[in-house]
């Protein structure tokens, strides 16, 4: 059984980031859906109901970096933080963040010298960092 919930999260995380991607937007119910799972996944882990407190604090730290970056962050990114939490846990949640900032910073300095020739500003689309930082802690103990 968790080996289902595994591989559902992965294809999900795949679809969030493919249409973060392409749309620079996560629809709302997918996330909502892979919150659900991410709770039902929690539950049957074992984490209990501190883990729905976790989830707040994770949706709740995006919120407040989307302020002070003046919207440089969506509510969809925040949503998603909030059911990795409830996937990972708090601990493995820090590193996920870290490791997904740190990605998240590589990519726009590589991604910022190629559009900045052209004069844009660059977008970069943070959930697929968020994802690609999330599958290896999925695997740790």
């Amino acid at each position: 059984m968790q080996l289902f919930f595994l591989l559902t999260i992965l294809c999900l995380l795949a679809g969030i980031s493919y249409l973060d991607i392409r749309f620079m937007r996560i629809p709302l119910p997918l996330n909502l859906g892979f919150f659900a799972l991410s709770l039902a996944y929690s539950y049957i882990s074992g984490f209990g109901l501190p883990a729905l407190f976790y989830a707040f604090a994770g949706f709740l730290f995006i919120v407040v970096i989307r302020r002070l970056t003046a919207n440089g962050i969506g509510l969809a990114d925040a949503i998603l933080s909030g059911s990795v939490t409830l996937l990972l846990g708090p601990m493995k949640w820090v590193l996920c963040l870290l490791s997904a900032s740190i990605l998240g910073l590589v990519l726009f300095i590589l991604l910022g010298k190629k559009i900045g020739a052209s004069g844009e500003k660059p977008r970069l689309p943070f959930a697929p960092c968020i994802a690609i930082a999330t599958i290896p802690f999925l695997f740790i103990n």
